[in-house]
């Protein structure tokens, strides 16, 4: 509220000039903006403070109150429309002091308080305020060798306040081959980012993972640091970051108890367009600790039509701590139908 009262004041400084017959177009349009977003309490505050910063008073409060919203008009039964002008363009008047609430009153303010954070959260998970894509990938085939291969993923991104952003994704994998599973896996994985000044930043961030048929049936990291941006331009992106936390990993064998030890994290983020409808990525992430892990993506996205596109990936993982009856380095190469949005 004293941004408004500050907002009003400066606006009655610029406009004092104008006759008293009209309100200046600003305090028109503040008017018109209320009555859009506000209840009849507020809306009654607004016009009050409005009327304390025009030169003509209520009068040209009331005169544009029926010009443009006279559904309004009935709050101001009490107002006289001859009233003088109380503000000058020198001097900032003081808000009157609000009135004592009654019950109802004040109960309905708290509701009008409850519907503003509801408000923001709907604003948060809103779609149209996440950027991101969504790929599948399929392999059926029958005959010889019996196998299914299922691949699905979800890119999620968004702009959040204070300068932050967030970038998320979901994937799983599933694969049949012969009757029996050979792939059954799934990752989510979560980072936050904030831009600090030039190239720097900082990030915490975090990723649980369940793979039955992997060295670790479940494993978890949790880290923070810093970033720098190598390079940013029209064509090329490239991201460095370093960081500290902690890894969680629960072995497949059921003879080995789960382990949590302090890990640091390097990590590469390359974007390259080659063309204006191909682009190639490569992401290193390396774990060195307890349960160091070393971990490469490459991909080639080719647009089809639209906002679809083709995509083929390489992962290469490799883990340092070895494990009875698993390998240590596990590669993947998937081909998948890509939408983003």
């Amino acid at each position: 509220m004293r941004l408004v009262t500050l907002c009003l004041a400066l606006t009655g400084f610029l406009f004092g000039a104008t006759a008293h017959a009209e309100l200046p177009a600003p305090l028109r349009a503040l008017l018109i903006n209320a009555d859009a977003h506000q209840d009849d309490a507020g809306f009654r505050e607004t016009a009050e403070l409005v009327a304390m910063t025009a030169e003509g008073g209520r009068a040209d409060v009331l005169d544009a109150l029926d010009t443009d919203l006279p559904h309004r008009l009935v709050l101001f039964a009490d107002w006289s429309p001859r009233e003088t002008a109380i503000a000058t363009a020198a001097v900032t008047p003081e808000p009157a002091p609000a009135p004592a609430l009654e019950p109802a009153t004040a109960m309905a303010e708290a509701d009008t308080g409850s519907q503003t954070r509801l408000g923001r959260f709907a604003g948060f998970v809103q779609p149209d305020t996440w950027s991101g894509r969504i790929s599948l990938g399929l392999q059926i085939e029958s005959g010889n060798t019996d196998l299914s291969d299922y691949a699905f993923a979800l890119h999620l991104d968004r702009e959040l306040d204070g300068g932050w952003g967030l970038n998320s994704k979901f994937e799983y994998f599933y694969t049949e081959s012969d009757n029996a599973v050979t792939r059954d896996n799934w990752l989510i994985d979560a980072r936050a980012d904030r831009q600090l000044v030039d190239r720097w930043g900082y990030y915490v961030g975090g990723s649980y993972e369940r793979d039955n048929l992997g060295s670790y049936e479940s494993s978890a990291f949790l880290t923070a640091g810093g970033t720098f941006e190598v390079i940013d331009s029209e064509a090329m992106n490239w991201d460095l970051r370093a960081g500290a936390g902690a890894r969680y990993r629960q072995p497949n064998d059921p003879l080995v108890m789960e382990e949590t030890d302090a890990v640091l994290e390097l990590g590469s983020v390359f974007a390259w367009a080659l063309t204006e409808t191909t682009n190639f990525t490569a992401e290193t992430t390396g774990f060195i600790g307890g349960g160091s892990r070393l971990e490469q993506r490459f991909a080639v996205t080719t647009s089809i039509a639209g906002a679809w596109a083709l995509e083929t990936g390489l992962r290469i993982r490799h883990e340092f701590e070895e494990q009875v009856g698993s390998e240590q380095t596990d590669t993947r190469l998937d081909i998948a139908l890509v939408r983003e949005f």
